[in-house]
């Protein structure tokens, strides 16, 4: 765009990783999970089709979804409509402290952001963070901040966009992989997060941009 490039510095957001601890993978129920404000960019509807897809193979599946906005009344409808009642569970807004608790029984997270149709995307989403600070594979799109976020075929998995099929067959992948593969992902998931998306670290650059900015 013409800046100057010794003047652009990326630093992306971070997590608190002492309070996003590991957990114990639950490597026994096939539990996905989506955490994430109903909105066109997230495509909530995309993950649930997707997961419609994965119980034709799956059929002891679960998929938890916590989170509210526009697209949460055409969710339970399309939840209604699937025959999935059951199987998908919307669980609303939920405290942080409330998600950190339902993390242990879940094996997989699964987002899948979008650019929506008037130009929303997002940047590098929080959650996806989180739920790889816990050590949880994730299951979501090349999108936006998420394509540094998650190792492809490392920590996780990435579709493209809208590749609904595609977001089903990784999510199988996860269902049927061996423990050791989840737990071996999980691990490295937290190791990235740790290098790149502590939040003392990441402020810590930020504030040394700001202080050089300064006193030049």
């Amino acid at each position: 765009l013409g800046a100057n490039r010794n003047k652009v510095h990326f630093i992306p957001c971070g997590v608190d990783t002492e309070q996003f601890s590991p957990i114990m993978l639950n490597t026994a129920e096939n539990n996905f999970f989506s955490i994430g404000r109903f909105v066109d960019k997230k495509a909530p509807l995309s993950v649930i089709q997707a997961f419609r897809k994965l119980l034709q193979e799956v059929p002891n599946a679960h998929l938890w979804m916590v989170g509210d906005g526009p697209l949460f009344t055409s969710a339970g409808k399309l939840i209604l409509d699937l025959n999935l009642s059951g199987r998908v569970h919307l669980l609303g807004v939920q405290s942080q402290e409330d998600i950190y608790k339902l993390m242990p029984s879940m094996r997989c997270f699964v987002q899948h952001s979008v650019t929506a149709k008037n130009g929303d995307k997002e940047g590098t989403p929080v959650t996806i963070l989180e739920a790889g600070a816990v050590g949880l594979p994730i299951v979501s799109t090349s999108h936006a901040g998420i394509k540094q976020a998650v190792l492809d075929g490392v920590s996780g998995f990435l579709v493209d966009e809208n590749d609904i099929d595609g977001m089903a067959r990784r999510m199988v992948q996860i269902a049927q992989a061996a423990p050791e593969i989840l737990i071996a992902m999980g691990e490295a998931g937290r190791a990235h997060i740790l290098s790149n998306y502590n939040v003392v670290t990441q402020v810590a650059k930020l504030n040394a941009v700001i202080r050089n900015s300064i006193t030049k």
